[in-house]
């Protein structure tokens, strides 16, 4: 009898807390934005969130990528959320951290950012009292202005945002002033200097200043072009913290003017009896740059010794890799190289125990150290095959084909697997390849090998083929569907080499292609063949024209239109180059700026009624797959503007 009552009285206190976790429910509702609702309406720092978001079901079977960002003043720390499926509708429950003022999140499916109709997934954080938190509205208008191109969300009043918190509380411009003021000056000039000449007497005020105070004011003299004040600065910070930052930036701005390796030498032994275990991510820099000299120079013994002492397995692993790939592709000590890559595929595992740095999530560094190793296992698979090894070539080279995206590396595969003579796998793999769009016409040339060995005739391959291509061709358009936009195209003028004027207002009708690149980008110059074959295909359709906007290029006008002139001549391209017009006191760029291009190269298409249509960042590798997808872009660009007609 004892124990039953014991049992009763505590089911009754079990019933009771689920009652009251019930009326705590229906006395808070939570709050919706968009597809996704929050249990708390005025969440706090500490809180436990359930999150149900539940995305419009025609990607229903889509992998749901998910983290957030919480803001702690500027400084945004992303963490994964792990959400479980039921029949669409995505749970999870999370613990805001105890520092956090503001959290946004992040949802994707299929490389398709949901955007919340762009207006993001983004709450700021409450006491409790339910006034919201100082720095919690200038945080959410930091990600709006700061992140708002990576995620594609916009919100006009982002600078309001900040401004109004900070006036509200005037102590966060401690916290604050570094960040905002380079967003205000970014927007209104005279405003932004105004502003950081009002932080810079503060700071002059003070009897003392941190190092970092020092930085601050230092970085403010700078941006308003008082280089005298800076220099008179720096000058009493390095005396002041002779072991501090701004003396640590001297010894890079020495180590980069140093001229033979043995001069860099002199710095590193300088920097590192000042140092000692402080400033790692500087003396790694230093020592791969020194490290790589000793390669270039062919001193691999030396180079190695050299590369041993870098702390960073990552950064030790990227070099190894970068030499070895070197080597094979000269074909020349290839047991050397061997050697090295089979170390960086060792020292890129063992990353995987090193502590994430905090720009990424978990799953996202993680991710990215699969595709290093990806990277690294095709390396050594094609130092294998040439060594003779094709078994073992194999079986390094599927570890880097994975999920088979890169066409490159599938067409790598695919000879290995003739090579080998495995022409069943051979045909399979090459099918799923053509199939999925990611096999390059050399790629072909190994399915038809393996086709007609497999089969011991030819018969039928033309017609499977065409099969497969168009299956590849339907996925390749229907994912190039997906990301059409609908935009306004911002205006521009600039100048083209041969000293013309081109405008967008003049190119209406038209479907326009941007081009962002540089000289110094290797992906871009890696692109241009392929661009010269698209440009070739549309040399005589006056609908279609293309623009290379050369920007965030270094150099006085004069000197920088020379060089870029002389590139373009020296590889015979046939493009009509338009110089972006750097921005005064800054190291941006007006168009670049306009369209939000933070990388290069990138390509924006901008149909004929002068609206923007699609825009794409990167460069895949494959000129072939390239070409294909600008067709289809402008075909569909053409196609719309036709139907707005």
């Amino acid at each position: 009898m004892k124990t039953r009552t014991i049992l009763l009285i505590s089911g009754c206190v079990l019933a009771l807390a689920s009652c009251g976790d019930d009326d705590k429910a229906a006395q808070d509702p939570g709050r919706d934005l968009g597809a996704l609702h929050l249990s708390k309406e005025n969440p706090q720092p500490g809180d436990t969130l359930v999150l149900t978001y539940e995305p419009d079901g025609a990607e229903e079977e889509a992998e749901l990528e998910a983290y957030y960002h919480y803001f702690v003043g500027p400084g945004a720390y992303p963490q994964d959320i792990d959400f479980t499926d039921s029949s669409g509708v995505w749970k999870a429950r999370l613990v805001l951290p105890d520092s956090a003022v503001a959290v946004a999140f992040n949802f994707s499916r299929d490389n398709k950012i949901d955007s919340n109709n762009k207006k993001g997934y983004v709450v700021g954080l409450y006491d409790d009292q339910g006034n919201p938190l100082p720095g919690s509205q200038a945080s959410l208008g930091y990600f709006f202005s700061r992140y708002g191109n990576q995620y594609e969300v916009e919100n006009d009043s982002a600078l309001q945002m900040m401004q109004k918190d900070l006036e509200a509380h005037p102590e966060l411009n401690d916290e604050w002033d570094v960040a905002y003021g380079m967003i205000l000056l970014g927007e209104d000039r005279a405003e932004g200097e105004a502003y950081l000449n009002e932080r810079i007497a503060v700071y002059s005020e003070k009897e003392e200043l941190t190092e970092e105070e020092y930085s601050r004011l230092s970085g403010f003299y700078n941006r308003t072009g008082n280089k005298a004040a800076v220099d008179s600065l720096n000058a009493v910070a390095m005396e002041k913290f002779p072991a501090g930052n701004l003396m640590m930036d001297q010894y890079y701005k020495e180590f980069m003017m140093a001229k033979s390796v043995e001069d860099k030498e002199a710095v590193l032994q300088e920097f590192r009896s000042k140092y000692g275990d402080k400033g790692e991510s500087l003396r790694d820099f230093m020592i791969s740059n020194i490290a790589t000299a000793y390669a270039d120079n062919g001193n691999y013994d030396k180079f190695r010794e050299t590369a041993e002492q870098i702390a960073d397995k990552s950064r030790r692993a990227s070099i190894y890799n970068s030499l070895a790939w070197g080597l094979a592709e000269e074909g020349k000590d290839l047991d050397k190289a061997a050697a090295l890559s089979k170390e960086s595929l060792a020292l890129i595992d063992a990353s995987r125990e090193a502590e994430k740095p905090n720009y990424l999530t978990a799953r996202q560094y993680q991710r990215n150290l699969d595709y290093n190793h990806g990277m690294y296992a095709d390396t050594y698979a094609f130092i294998l095959f040439q060594q003779g090894k094709v078994d073992e070539a194999v079986k390094y080279q599927e570890e880097a084909v994975a999920e088979g995206k890169d066409s490159e590396l599938n067409e790598r595969y695919l000879q290995y697997l003739v090579a080998a003579e495995d022409y069943d796998k051979a045909v399979e793999k090459a099918e799923d390849f053509i199939a999925n769009n990611t096999a390059t016409a050399k790629a072909k040339e190994y399915y038809k090998e393996a086709y007609v060995a497999a089969n011991e005739s030819a018969d039928g391959f033309e017609e499977r083929l065409a099969s497969l291509e168009k299956t590849g061709y339907d996925k390749a358009l229907a994912e190039v569907k997906k990301e059409m936009k609908d935009e306004v195209a911002p205006d521009f003028k600039m100048m083209d080499l041969e000293g013309n004027e081109v405008a967008l207002a003049d190119l209406k009708g038209k479907t326009v292609i941007l081009d962002f690149w540089a000289t110094w980008c290797g992906p871009c110059k890696a692109s241009f063949p392929g661009m010269q074959i698209a440009v070739d295909k549309y040399k005589d359709d006056d609908s279609v024209e293309f623009l290379f906007v050369n920007t965030m290029e270094d150099g006085e006008p004069e000197p920088r239109h020379k060089n870029v002139s002389e590139f373009i001549d020296s590889n015979d391209y046939t493009f009509r180059v338009v110089m972006d017009q750097p921005i005064e006191d800054s190291r941006s760029f007006k168009t670049a700026d306009d369209y939000k291009i933070e990388g290069i190269p990138t390509k924006v298409v901008i149909g004929p009624d002068s609206r923007l249509k699609f825009f794409k960042v990167g460069y895949g590798g494959n000129n072939e797959q390239m070409v294909q997808e600008l067709d289809m872009m402008i075909e569909l660009s053409k196609a719309e503007g036709e139907n707005e007609a």
